[in-house]
């Protein structure tokens, strides 16, 4: 059983940055794809510029880390869902500002990684 109390709920828009081949990779529970997911929270000067200027850096390197599909998830801020999800599911939801979402199909990570440019766009894409 889960306890609901103790389990963060979070409300995000989300904004597909990237994404190749054929989709739905979100909804392909066992399915073929590798994820990594990044959270962060935001300096008290963040804007959407750099939300913006952060997918151009990740599509500038998204070849070289043979990435399926890039995803902006940021909080959602309104005070009705804030309170519903409080009140109506007894959770409290806090959390990060944002979470980056990054996808690949295994093989194509493994390759990506093998070469001298995909072994450094992490650090470029991801940081």
């Amino acid at each position: 059983m889960t306890d609901i109390t103790q389990s963060p709920s979070w409300f995000v828009h989300e904004r597909v940055v990237h994404e190749q081949g054929p989709g739905r990779t979100v909804a392909l529970p066992g399915g073929p794809y590798t994820k990594f997911y990044s959270g962060w929270y935001g300096a008290a000067d963040f804007t959407e510029e750099h939300r913006d200027r952060h997918a151009e850096v990740v599509l500038a390197h998204a070849a070289d880390l043979g990435l399926a599909r890039y995803v902006q998830h940021r909080s959602l801020r309104d005070s009705a869902i804030t309170h519903l999800s409080r009140t109506v599911r007894g959770t409290v939801p806090d959390a990060f500002d944002g979470l980056d979402e990054y996808a690949w199909y295994r093989d194509d990570l493994v390759r990506a990684l093998a070469t001298p440019a995909g072994q450094a766009a992490p650090a470029l894409a991801m940081g």
